[in-house]
């Protein structure tokens, strides 16, 4: 599939066909792909600037058929105590996941507007302390070189039928979208 079209000589492309693209050339490489997900706290009126994160969840495939359940691992890492200190340590264990993973792709529901930028905001916020530790590097190479597939440009753009996740009746849906 063409993604590219030209207008008056100036090629455009779509985001959305762009992000399909992206998937379909990271197809070879599953299992250096995460499903990235954050779960936080809001403190006060400190959207993205002051929220701790209290979850962070990963998942790849690891072996078997693209679509299928089995093959899958998935690890949630959480914050051990509501401090500046367990943040950094949960942090670092991310680190150690990027590092034992080392994802070239990372997909989500939304992570361009929110789990990306938060992890950005983190890394910054933290990077004295986190600068340490020589997984560190690894936030950096996961923030700002793995490829971002973003699924919210994908379902809302392309598949306007399709406004949320559960929305994809079963596998075949999924499989027409995805491959």
């Amino acid at each position: 599939m063409s993604i590219s079209m030209s207008i008056n000589g100036v090629e455009k492309v779509k985001f959305e066909d762009f992000q399909l693209e992206l998937l379909k050339f990271l197809k070879p490489f599953w299992s250096r792909v995460i499903s990235f997900d954050v779960e936080t706290h809001v403190i006060g009126q400190g959207y993205l600037t002051n929220e701790r994160i209290l979850a962070i969840g990963i998942a790849r495939r690891t072996s078997g058929d693209f679509m299928k359940e089995k093959g899958i691992e998935v690890k949630i890492l959480w914050l051990e105590e509501d401090n500046e200190d367990a943040e950094i340590e949960l942090l670092r264990n991310f680190c150690r996941e990027l590092s034992r993973i080392k994802p070239l792709g990372v997909i989500g529901y939304g992570i361009r507007q929110y789990d990306m930028p938060l992890m950005a905001i983190k890394k910054q916020r933290y990077e004295a302390e986190i600068k340490k530790f020589s997984e560190y590097w690894k936030l950096v190479d996961f923030v700002e070189s793995t490829l971002p597939i973003d699924l919210y440009h994908i379902l809302k753009f392309k598949f306007k039928s399709i406004r949320r996740l559960e929305d994809v009746a079963n596998l075949d849906d999924a499989k027409k979208i995805f491959l």
